[in-house]
């Protein structure tokens, strides 16, 4: 699609015309019409490119950056026509292992790879934290992220514009809480290998540890200043 004012508009994954908000939008505007999957794509695009994303949801999805429903459209039309949004630069992860580099937008994590649970140590900023943690696994999830896994894990839900993460231990057997903090959490592993995952996609066993921190490179999204707690609630559905 192409704005004769602005340019290229790229489209992902829609079933609706985009060519009413292409004329408000920056050049390479990414539109993303979905849910979280979708977004998580346009996202990392974002990354890469250095372009900023448009989220809208379709119908029965959500997702926390979306800034309205594909029956909203004339709503944010007249939003967006004003030329009065921000482009919020969200920061994405990346993860280290002896053997493979991640990255992900809402989390890094691992999991155990058989029935008996993991032995781990964390460390916070190169100081141990917890000392042989007995669980699942474990994930550190950004902001944006703390909405999704992190959140039906039992970790705490963060403000958009925090700029910590949290790492939330997957079914503790002891009272090892969740952790917010800044900076860099890595996890030794005592024996038992992992499987390392981004965003729900799993990677390659992973033996010695995993080192997470917040990458240089950040996702652009076009904000409508619609307050957090309204976007919660609407995934929360109350």
């Amino acid at each position: 699609m192409v704005s004769k004012r602005f340019g290229p508009i790229k489209i992902v994954k829609t079933k609706i015309s985009a060519q009413r908000l292409a004329k408000t939008l920056p050049v390479g505007t990414i539109i993303a019409v979905g849910g979280d999957g979708t977004f998580l794509k346009a996202f990392k695009k974002s990354a890469q490119t250095g372009k900023p994303v448009l989220c809208i949801r379709a119908h029965g999805s959500k997702g926390v950056l979306a800034e309205g429903n594909i029956s909203e459209i004339r709503q944010m039309e007249k939003k967006l026509k004003k030329q009065d949004f921000p482009i919020i630069k969200y920061p994405m992860l990346e993860g280290g292992t002896e053997n493979k580099k991640l990255n992900g937008f809402n989390e890094i994590g691992f999991f155990r790879t058989s029935e008996e649970a993991l032995r781990f140590d964390l460390f916070i900023n190169g100081v141990l934290f917890y000392k042989n943690v007995v669980a699942d696994g474990g994930i550190v999830s950004t902001p944006a992220g703390s909405t999704a896994y992190n959140v039906s894990a039992g970790g705490p839900v963060l403000d958009l514009m925090s700029k910590s993460l949290v790492f939330t231990p997957l079914n503790p057997h002891g009272l090892n809480k969740p952790v917010v903090f800044e900076g860099s959490a890595k996890i030794v592993f005592h024996r038992h290998s992992a499987h390392a995952f981004a965003d729900g996609k799993r990677f390659s066993k992973i033996k010695k540890y995993l080192e997470i921190t917040k990458s240089a490179k950040h996702a652009k999204i076009i904000s409508l200043k619609i307050p957090f707690h309204t976007r919660w609630q609407r995934i929360v559905g109350t």
